[in-house]
């Protein structure tokens, strides 16, 4: 099958920006996972976050929704605390916005929504500072 989803990721101290753009297949969702758990490995368990800036038809195949939700559990025993997603001008935020809180339904770890990074940003930030 062909992969679809794509993001770029940076880490700096217990922040992960991360840029994606969708939709998201399985496949898409374990090549997310790669490059995460890259950043979560040399993070050796202390608490981190996330700020993730959603573009394109950020949407997840049901196969890649449960994938998910996996992973952001694993995550979660690896040290994630907290994600802010960015949705400003995303095309079906709706949508969107209820497959993310399936997902994180139930994980522990804390979901944001934003439409601006600099809030996002602050919210992980204060979050992580808070632990």
């Amino acid at each position: 099958m062909d992969f679809h989803g794509q993001g770029d990721g940076s880490y700096s101290g217990r922040l992960v920006r991360y840029e994606a753009t969708g939709p998201f297949n399985y496949e898409g969702i374990l090549s997310l996972r790669g490059d995460i758990d890259k950043i979560a490995i040399s993070n050796d368990g202390d608490p981190w976050g996330v700020i993730c800036i959603m573009s394109g038809d950020s949407l997840f195949t049901p196969e890649a929704e449960e994938a998910h939700r996996v992973f952001i559990s694993d995550m979660y025993s690896r040290g994630l605390k907290t994600v802010s997603y960015i949705l400003a001008g995303h095309s079906a935020r709706k949508v969107f916005e209820a497959q993310i809180r399936r997902i994180y339904d139930g994980t522990g770890v804390s979901l944001s929504l934003f439409d601006d990074e600099p809030a996002a940003t602050r919210t992980v930030i204060e979050l992580l500072e808070n632990l």
